[in-house]
């Protein structure tokens, strides 16, 4: 990895808006060990420890799931905290969000994603069983997981600002100063990163247009200083 991709990577995960920012993101989330830095042939480049991952996967837990081939079953939590607990039951749901769940229903939170021994664990430390239980299941005939993903994630609307982006990134500079600057693209883009939940290829509707997005502001940010 050129340190270039993962200065990107380490601005998109860890809320740096401006190059300056950088470095006071990296201190801020990193520490020694995270990042290894390698010098062949005069070229100066960094990569991530395997202790730096983990604080990657930490922060976003799906990833370690992104090069996964999904296995089709859904991880489904359900509870009913009454309101005397509301602090629990916020925690459980805060917990779940983090998780990269997805709420179907008001007390309903599912994931294609296989955690279930974390959040079972969860469940066990705080004593919430049987006020939360968690089922493993699969789809039947009726509907398609796709549109399930859809309607859980608003996948659709998390699409369309992909596509705004990219068509914003196209028409950079044409625009004159009725059009947005690369800080206001930036953030737009890092505030669509954090609503999508990074879902298996499996889930995610046709021409999805998140890699398109990526490539295009990595490329503009580059090449212009975020201000």
């Amino acid at each position: 990895m050129d340190s270039m991709s993962l200065k990107n990577q380490l601005r998109a995960l860890y809320g740096a808006d401006h190059k300056s920012s950088l470095t006071e993101a990296m201190s801020r989330v990193l520490t020694a060990g995270d990042i290894e830095r390698k010098v062949e042939k005069g070229q100066v480049s960094y990569i991530l420890t395997s202790q730096g991952w983990s604080k990657l996967h930490e922060k976003i837990p799906v990833l370690k799931f992104q090069s996964h081939k999904w296995d089709k079953l859904w991880r489904i939590i359900i509870f009913d905290i009454p309101e005397c607990n509301r602090g629990t039951r916020q925690a459980l749901r805060s917990k779940l969000i983090k998780l990269g769940f997805g709420q179907w229903q008001r007390s309903v939170y599912v994931t294609p994603f296989p955690l279930e021994g974390e959040i079972s664990a969860y469940l066990q430390n705080h004593n919430l069983f049987p006020q939360a239980v968690c089922f493993t299941a699969k789809r039947t005939s009726l509907g398609d997981d796709k549109s399930l993903a859809s309607q859980i994630w608003d996948l659709a609307n998390i699409n369309e600002k992909y596509i705004e982006i990219v068509n914003e990134i196209e028409y950079f500079g044409r625009q004159g100063k009725d059009g947005p600057t690369v800080n206001e693209l930036w953030c737009k883009y890092k505030e669509t990163l954090e609503r999508d939940p990074h879902l298996p290829i499996e889930l995610l509707p046709e021409r999805w247009a998140a890699n398109e997005a990526r490539r295009r502001i990595l490329m503009l940010t580059q090449h212009y200083a975020i201000a």
